[in-house]
Parts: C-alpha cells; structure tokens; sequence
C-alpha cells in the first residue's frame, strides 16, 4: 500500500518513466487515474456503452504500445 501512496503522487510523466523501467503498477496508476475521463469521452462520441468499452480496452492496448515504442526508441 505504501507504493501506491508514493505512486499517487507522481506527476503522469514520472509514471510513464517508472512503466517504461519495468514497473507494472506504475500503468496501473495511470490507468485508475484516468480511466472515467478516457472512459466518458469515448462514450459520448459512440453513445453506446459496449462499443465504449472495446474501444477503451483498444485504446489502452494503444497506449501500452506507444509507451512501448518510445522506450526502445529511447534506447
């Protein structure tokens, strides 16, 4: 619990850093962070909430590989 402490007060980018050095409950602060904007916003555009939710799980899968991609990049 301590972590996700210290995890909640990190600026996003330091958690996008953290995840990209191998720390997988970095992501998951982001995601709980986030999730019921990305969340809504998709819903509102598609006004239909099974469709929301497989566009958010795509989205996140985009937003892991894109994360993934700069880190090797950076390497």
């Amino acid at each position: 619990m301590k972590t996700h402490v210290r995890l909640a007060q990190l600026e996003d980018k330091e958690l996008i850093n953290r995840y990209q050095a191998g720390d997988k409950r970095a992501f998951e602060m982001l995601i709980r962070r986030h999730r019921a904007k990305i969340f809504s916003t998709i819903l509102q555009i598609v006004k239909d909430r099974s469709i929301a939710e497989d566009l958010y799980q795509e989205t996140l899968i985009k937003v892991i590989n894109v994360f993934e991609e700069e880190k090797y990049n950076e390497e």
